[in-house]
């Protein structure tokens, strides 16, 4: 029962605000026109000098709990909506983002007919500061995905997010002393290696990539704290300490985005990728039986990896450890959804115009070919 004695609402949105005066009304205002009616809105006003408790005060809907306190970080404000909040679920949202109409009534019906998942979260478009579209952001959908997803980077829109409230206490909430800025990717690792998860590949949130935000303002330190988070989730794994300078070269082999690795750096990160897939197939070796295109999907993902290898290992003219990892990419995943014209320009980097049909002759033979020169 809630304090009017009236029947508690089954969702709490819990929304932290820190000087958003141009985008709260339009964050809020999405969450009062959802097509699911019946949830209660905490807004805690986090230390704001921007007018933003001025905008938050003027709305009178009922179903809106302000609160107020001294500038304490979204960790501490989360934690705290969290513990005041009566509802069974939680959904996140930000004072920049847009809630499209159905997120709430399609997030509730997912739990509903799911009790053993404790996170939902879903796509999102991804708008500038003036609403225009960019990209859709997605993230894996299952729950064995998004556990592979997890060892490396976050696997969810925080704002999209709606989860269960006693799952979330029950891990310990967002970790107020943990690295900071990236406080949902920490509590995600905690309860994905507890609970199931899961997204939804519908965008239902607009997501504001604002330059004026955190993950603009701190993306360095957030960066940092993100790769200790992962190599922290791959040691768990392997069962053995993993550094963060191998998570940082893993990451940077996975996004292509390495300015200058040396060849035994690209080497280790393609070693450390093969064994963290190996164990990781070892412990989900039954989910992973089921959902074939999982499996599939993740050996791509370490495909991809080679061929980032391939393409380092080019630009490094180690033609020799090029070569096998192309052979080694192609034998992992022939249906790389790559374009013929890209291998094209690797191989014409790596090594002159025949040595294409070289690959394809020596991936046919099972890589058993050296090359020449």
């Amino acid at each position: 029962m809630t304090r009017q004695g009236t029947v508690s609402p089954r969702i709490s949105v819990v929304m932290s605000v820190f000087n958003a005066r141009r985008y709260v009304a339009r964050a809020i205002g999405s969450i009062l026109d959802q097509t699911y009616r019946e949830f209660e809105f905490l807004i805690i006003n986090d230390g704001s000098t921007d007018g933003s408790e001025e905008v938050i005060r003027s709305y009178t809907d009922p179903r809106i709990r302000r609160f107020d306190h001294p500038n304490k970080g979204l960790a501490a404000s989360l934690n705290r909506g969290i513990l005041l909040s009566q509802g069974e679920y939680i959904a996140r949202m930000d004072a920049d983002d847009i809630a499209l109409p159905t997120r709430l009534e399609r997030q509730v019906r997912f739990l509903d007919e799911h009790p053993a998942c404790v996170v939902v979260g879903t796509a999102a478009e991804v708008v500038g500061a003036d609403d225009e579209l960019k990209f859709v952001m997605c993230h894996p959908a299952e729950d064995v995905h998004i556990r592979w997803a997890i060892l490396f980077d976050s696997p969810f829109v925080h704002s999209t997010v709606m989860y269960r409230r006693e799952a979330v206490i029950s891990v310990g909430l967002y970790n107020e002393l943990g690295p900071a800025h990236v406080e949902d990717y920490e509590m995600w690792s905690r309860l994905a290696a507890q609970h199931r998860v899961a997204n939804l590949a519908e965008p239902l949130l607009r997501y504001r990539d604002n330059p004026e935000g955190i993950s603009h303002m701190m993306r360095a330190e957030q960066e940092v704290n993100a790769l200790a988070v992962s190599a922290r989730n791959i040691s768990m794994l392997l069962g053995e300490p993993f550094p963060v300078g191998r998570a940082r070269a893993v990451r940077n082999l996975r996004l292509v985005a390495w300015p200058k690795p040396s060849l035994q750096e690209v080497r280790q990160a393609c070693l450390d990728i093969a064994a963290v897939q190996k164990a990781f197939e070892a412990k989900h070796a039954e989910h992973l039986g089921g959902r074939p295109h999982v499996w599939r999907a993740i050996r791509s993902e370490v495909a991809r990896s080679d061929l980032a290898a391939a393409l380092f290992a080019g630009q490094l003219r180690a033609r020799d450890a090029a070569f096998r990892y192309l052979c080694r990419a192609m034998r992992r995943g022939p249906s790389l959804a790559i374009s013929h014209l890209l291998w094209r320009a690797i191989v014409m980097l790596i090594g002159g115009p025949d040595f294409f049909a070289r690959i394809r002759k020596a991936v046919r033979a099972g890589c058993g070919m050296k090359p020449r020169g």
